[in-house]
């Protein structure tokens, strides 16, 4: 029950209130301490009509007081009892009045109340105040401690707060009874105690809410009109703007300030517009109350039950099964429940808002409410956006499609202003006593829709009860992991971490227990070279053999580089189905030159192909797992983000992309920009235990690609992760910022392996697994204490480091501590060595029919120092775009410059 109420009364309150922030968070770009003076200041100016709403009804009943007072004193000086209880009813029915009208003089104090609770809940947890410091606040998530005396520490942010409260308290009741002043002097003093041992980012944001209310009160003296008012909103908007025009480093921050400014700009034409019809129109439907409301409550009721019942339930019902048993939900009809009660929640608020206010405001409530469903059919259903395949969590599959051109987003808005002006004229014409009948239509059809649908995601739910909740093919339930490990037979493992490199190892092993213990059996090829600088020219060789190195590939002049590329990464799964072996591939770099794989490639092959990194599979679990979701809140995960995710589909098509902070939906509990991309690496290493599937008398090959090396995490991530041991780690080992950040996800990628080898050995699959940990290229400017042959190559125009991976390989039954081979190796050795003393049918590329072990003529290797790394960009290229001087030979030892030429 507790939970129903807090979703009714304080959750949409708490949405506003964390929606705001949001919008800060992107102007500032994470920069905390301005997005609370943001959050306060945007708080106030939305909120202040409210508060304006509240004074006028507290001047009234304080008038009201006043002129009743000598009479009732008189009467409570000649009367008593029951006597003097009827005298007063008597007077206060004459003059219109009832005792319970008093409450009206502390409506500004409820309004507080769950904007308060609001508040303290989101910022009291927020993640981003800890160990955040501002100005004199050295951490905005505990309280400040500014002043200390011995072992006692004292707060004073708090009692600011209260002083500035007691001064804006005093400023405005002056003039005013006693009791008006002690309730506000006593709510001062009230805040100072719940308030005191707080974290100080949340003491700030209402310090800052005083600060405000005090220089109103300050101003309330000051009688200034209307239009002074709307000038000075102007010009602050206007050099805001400006100002995060020249310092933003992004882009966003200067779209949404741009288009707050350009609303701000553009509210006295629409105004006018409205007023020019209305002085057209003598009499309007809306001057009407019981068919203005009638009107309003209908078009607020339409807009709530599409984006609560419609969108979800349509969602829903497009695959039900992936909703069943997920996020605690057994049947997917529980969503809709919660996705039901916010927008009933919202609707309570709505309506509440257009009661407090005149007749002229309702009739604009009702404008706007019109105005919003009318935008929202458009953009939902005009300006749908192609954004491929969504998963469960509600997280696209390629979120680049999110990506709209200007000319597609001016034709939006474009669309949505001539369909102002036309339900404009409407409303204005002669045909809007059809309106309310118009209304009436669309919510029943809603309705309609949302109940087929809850039938259809009802019927669906019950059939796959029937089959324990698992797709069944041919009467067959078939299992849906991406792996398969045998505990009989022989296992291969090519792990291939984009980017990953040799220079970290050392420091790795030196530092981190459990990968030394479980990294056993394995060699480190420290004199290894790639056949290129990204992943398009590296790769290819890297599956495939020699026969597809970026020269072997330009060779095949006759032939499109993407199908030479789709080739390459089908040698291994051919060549292993073809032998009767289980095959799996994950993310499969670049597959038909897509940045998401497209797996259609491998449909013609007996295999398993998924993607898991890219599309962010176990990402939210993972930010769950860190407490952005934490146990006291009611809201999160699928229940939070199904109804954002209606709202992400009405939004205008670029503003979509900010809203949907890559799957985090408008989430202020989350840095705006945290590198997803390292998010969804790393939470699909973590769970590749999760995707096995044990098998028997069957040998299995699975082939893992993970970016957790190529999308390098920021400081600002690793503490995300409570990973801040690792900070003065890379200071002692790396020479820059960028080498400490690749020094991380390299820590972080080598941990979850060593995890999964441990999960190996534990399930007695670990002595028949050949495992080939490797690495498609290096990076430019890393530099570690260590890399001394960096100084040799300068002046030579080659980075070594770009072209140095990591190579590392266990072989069958292989114990002991890692081993160092300093033999010259290259990329296009993993198909040899991925076969090596297997079957003869293994040993032969099954395009060509030539033997792995034939074309190794590694010495010299004849490498690409540079190229475009966008595929998609080369799609219709038959060869790699070189000149002479982007080739380079290397032989022997990689770390000697005299070995590399031109």
């Amino acid at each position: 029950m507790l939970n129903f109420l807090y979703t009714i009364f304080i959750y949409p309150v708490y949405m506003f209130v964390e929606f705001i922030l949001f919008i800060a968070n992107n102007i500032t770009q994470d920069y905390i301490g301005l997005s609370i003076i943001i959050l306060s200041l945007g708080i106030n100016l939305i909120t202040l009509p409210i508060y304006n709403v509240a004074e006028k009804w507290q001047e009234k009943e304080r008038f009201i007081q006043k002129k009743m007072k000598p009479k009732v004193k008189d009467i409570k000086s000649v009367f008593k009892g029951d006597e003097q209880y009827m005298i007063l009813s008597a007077y206060y029915r004459q003059n219109s009045y009832h005792p319970l009208y008093a409450l009206r003089s502390l409506f500004a104090l409820f309004i507080q109340i769950p904007f308060f609770i609001a508040a303290y809940q989101l910022l009291s947890e927020l993640p981003a105040l800890k160990e955040t410091s501002f100005l004199f606040l050295n951490d905005l998530g505990s309280p400040d401690r500014l002043v200390n005396v011995g072992a006692v520490s004292l707060n004073l942010l708090p009692i600011l707060m209260t002083v500035i409260n007691l001064a804006a308290s005093a400023v405005y009741t002056r003039g005013l009874e006693l009791k008006d002043k002690l309730t506000l002097y006593v709510t001062a003093f009230l805040f100072l105690i719940l308030l005191y041992d707080s974290p100080s980012g949340l003491v700030l944001y209402w310090t800052l809410n005083n600060i405000f209310s005090l220089f109103k009160n300050i101003f309330y003296k000051i009688k200034l009109s209307k239009k002074t008012w709307f000038i000075i909103a102007i010009v602050v908007a206007v050099v805001l703007t400006i100002v995060i025009a020249l310092t933003a480093t992004q882009r966003k921050p200067i779209f949404i300030a741009v288009g707050f400014t350009t609303l701000l700009l553009i509210f006295p034409f629409v105004k006018r517009l409205l007023l020019y019809f209305e002085s057209k129109q003598k009499i309007s439907i809306f001057d009407n109350d019981k068919k203005r409301f009638y009107i309003f409550i209908s078009a607020v009721s339409a807009f709530l039950i599409f984006i609560g019942l419609v969108i979800p339930s349509t969602t829903i019902a497009s695959s039900p099964q992936e909703f069943a048993n997920f996020d605690n939900f057994t049947n997917p009809l529980g969503i809709l429940y919660f996705t039901f009660i916010q927008t009933f929640g919202i609707f309570v608020w709505v309506l509440c808002l257009y009661k407090l206010f005149s007749k002229t405001v309702q009739k604009y409530f009702s404008y706007i409410a019109i105005f919003i469903l009318i935008g929202a059919l458009i953009n939902t259903f005009i300006f749908t956006g192609n954004y491929g395949d969504i998963n469960k969590f509600l997280v696209f599959e390629n979120f680049v499609l999110l990506h709209h051109g200007a000319k597609y987003f001016i034709l939006n808005i474009l669309t949505l202003f001539i369909s102002i002006v036309i339900v404009s004229c409407f409303l204005y014409s002669k045909f809007v006593k059809f309106l309310p009948s118009v209304l009436t239509i669309i919510v029943i059809s809603f309705l309609t829709i949302a109940g087929f649908s809850g039938i259809s995601i009802y019927k669906e739910y019950r059939r796959l009860q029937k089959t324990d909740l698992k797709p069944v093919i041919n009467n067959k339930v078939i299992n849906n992991k991406a792996y398969k490990v045998s505990r009989t037979g022989k296992n291969i493992f090519i792990l291939m971490l984009d980017r990953s490199m040799n220079f970290f190892i050392d420091p790795i092993f030196e530092n981190n227990a459990l990968v030394k213990k479980e990294y056993t059996g394995f060699t480190l090829f420290k004199n290894a070279i790639a056949f290129g600088g990204s992943t398009n020219l590296s790769a290819p060789s890297l599956f495939g053999g020699y026969e597809y190195t970026p020269d072997n590939i330009n060779k095949r002049d006759k032939e499109l580089l993407v199908d030479k590329h789709n080739e390459a990464l089908s040698v291994l799964p051919k060549l292993f189905s073809e032998n009767g072996w289980n095959v799996s591939f994950t993310d499969p770099p670049w597959l038909n030159y897509s940045w998401i794989p497209d797996l259609s490639v491998f449909d013609k092959y007996d295999m398993i192909a998924k993607n898991i990194d890219y599309p962010g599979k176990y990402s939210q679990t993972l930010l769950k797992n860190l407490h952005f979701y934490d146990s006291h809140e009611i809201l999160h995960g699928i229940r939070r983000n199904m109804l954002f995710f209606s709202f992400f589909r009405v939004l205008p098509s670029e503003i979509r992309r900010v809203f949907y902070s890559t799957g985090n939906y408008a989430n202020a509990m989350l840095p705006q920009y945290i590198k997803m991309a390292f998010i969804d690496s790393y939470s699909a290493l973590q769970n590749v235990k999760e995707e096995i599937e044990f098998v028997e008398n069957t040998n299995c090959i699975n082939i893992i690609v993970n970016n957790i090396t190529h999308e390098p995490p920021k400081q600002s991530d690793i503490k995300i992760l409570e990973k801040e041991f690792l900070i003065p780690l890379a200071d002692k080992y790396c020479l820059n910022e960028y080498t400490s950040e690749h020094f991380y996800a390299n820590y972080l990628a080598h941990e979850e392996c060593a995890k999964f080898f441990r999960f190996l050995k534990e399930n007695d699959c670990y002595d028949n697994s050949r495992i080939i940990i490797v690495g498609d290229h290096g990076r430019y400017s890393m530099k570690t204490k260590d890399m001394f042959f960096l100084k040799d190559f300068d002046g030579t125009g080659f980075r070594p480091e770009e072209l140095i991976p990591l190579l590392m390989v266990k072989d069958f039954n292989l114990e002991g501590e890692l081993r160092v081979n300093n033999a010259f190796m290259t990329l296009a050795d993993i198909p040899f060595l991925t076969v090596k003393d297997l079957d003869e049918k293994l040993q032969k590329n099954p395009f060509t029919g030539i033997s792995f072990k034939d074309s190794e003529m590694k010495t010299p290797a004849k490498i690409m120092i540079s190229g475009g790394w966008q595929a998609d960009k080369e799609l219709e290229m038959t060869k790699f775009k070189v000149s002479e001087h982007d080739w380079a030979f290397v032989k022997d030892n990689v770390y000697d410059p005299n070995n590399w030429s031109h």
